[in-house]
């Protein structure tokens, strides 16, 4: 077969992608990648000058649009950045806000359950005759001892040791027990919607004497003072003296 360009010379095979014969000065040897089932490997392949420069151009142009997307995605990264940082500052100003919240809590709400450790004992016995006044039993016994209060006050002569020598369980019990009792003494109607003035105050160590007017209903006996004792968490109620018969 003789070359399509050159007739006076053989050819020495095709183009691999035009099918025209050429001889040794029209066709060049190059590597192609052609499909070995599932992989692909370069191959040797003849191609004529004419379309080997088709394909070299063709490559050219497509590693320029490359290199030209590559660039805009470079260029398009600066805004991005830039909202990475704007939602940093959001979180901090987040932060920010949070901290100024707790600030505020703590400094003007300082009648919250944990401050009372920092009440005086006339300030604890206020707010628990407050409560008792309102008829709000939850408050007042969050102001009272009622361990220490039936130990002193329990007409049945259950002491300290009682509560000692009880288990877990069975002090948790007795707790509750005497609760619903004390309850039960001091929301009577004598001393609801009352408006108790504190007229003394005695502080020794940690012990503490408080005398108010008018004077308190327990049981079927009236007290005018209200005995308190220091503990960890601050001034509790640990009973009543001084009954009027």
């Amino acid at each position: 077969m003789q070359c399509a360009v050159h007739p006076n010379k053989n050819s020495i095979g095709y183009c691999k992608k035009c099918g025209r014969f050429g001889c040794e000065e029209c066709l060049t040897k190059v590597l192609v990648r052609g499909e070995v089932g599932k992989q692909s490997r370069p191959t040797e392949a003849l191609l004529c000058f004419e379309c080997l420069g088709k394909i070299r151009s063709a490559t050219e142009r497509t590693a320029q649009v490359r290199k030209s997307s590559g660039a805009h995605k470079r260029v398009a990264r600066g805004p991005r950045r830039s909202f990475r940082l704007s939602k940093s500052a959001v979180v901090g100003a987040g932060v920010v806000l949070l901290v100024c919240v707790i600030a505020a809590a703590v400094i003007f709400l300082p009648h919250v359950r944990l401050s009372r450790q920092f009440m005086t004992a006339e300030e604890t016995a206020q707010e628990a005759l407050d409560a008792l006044a309102a008829g709000n039993a939850e408050k007042f016994f969050s102001c009272v001892d009622v361990r220490g209060f039936m130990c002193r006050m329990d007409s049945t002569g259950m002491t300290a040791k009682d509560y000692r020598q009880a288990s877990g369980s069975r002090a948790s019990e007795l707790l509750a027990c005497h609760e619903e009792l004390l309850e039960g003494s001091f929301m009577v109607t004598g001393n609801l919607k009352k408006t108790f003035t504190i007229v003394g105050e005695e502080v020794n160590g940690d012990m503490a004497s408080v005398v108010v007017k008018p004077w308190i209903q327990f049981g079927n006996k009236l007290y005018k003072q209200v005995v308190l004792e220091r503990h960890a968490s601050g001034w509790k109620i640990a009973g009543l003296a001084k009954p009027d018969y």
